[in-house]
This record gives structure tokens, sequence and C-alpha cells, in this order.
């Protein structure tokens, strides 16, 4: 089915980048976008790469140090 929408410009420009760094189309963009959205499994996304995150950190710790926590954004700007 076709239809039309107005995107801001910069959110256009970000996704052709990353649909032609990744092989894909625009179009493949926005049907997984719309399907990840629909489904309700973006929280699960959100939550995941969170998870991740914090392993990524937890491995990255120096013998000497102690594991980095993470904040919310607005707590990193009041240090």
């Amino acid at each position: 089915m076709k239809t039309t929408f107005d995107l801001p410009e910069e959110v256009l420009k970000e996704a052709k980048i990353y649909a032609a760094r990744n092989q894909t189309t625009l179009k493949e963009l926005v049907v997984r976008g719309l399907r990840l959205v629909s489904s309700g499994l973006e929280e699960e996304a959100e939550s995941l790469g969170k998870k991740r995150r914090s392993a990524l950190l937890n491995q990255m710790v120096a013998s000497n140090t102690k594991p980095m926590q993470l904040g919310e954004r607005d707590e990193s700007y009041n240090r």
C-alpha cells in the first residue's frame, strides 16, 4: 500500500545513511520500525540494550577499580 507522510529532514537524512551502511532500503527501515513499535517489542529491545551496555561495562572494569554504574542523562551533567 502506498502512503505519504512528512518527516523531519534530519531524521530522513540519518535514516538514509543508516540504510546505505546496512545495505537495506528506507522502505524496509520503516516497515521494521513500525513492526517493532506495533508489536510491543520496542520496550523489550530497549531493555535488552541496557542489559548489553551493563554487561559491557562490567567487562571493562580494571582490576583496581569499581564497576561503572549506569545513570540517567541528567545525573551525568550534574557531576
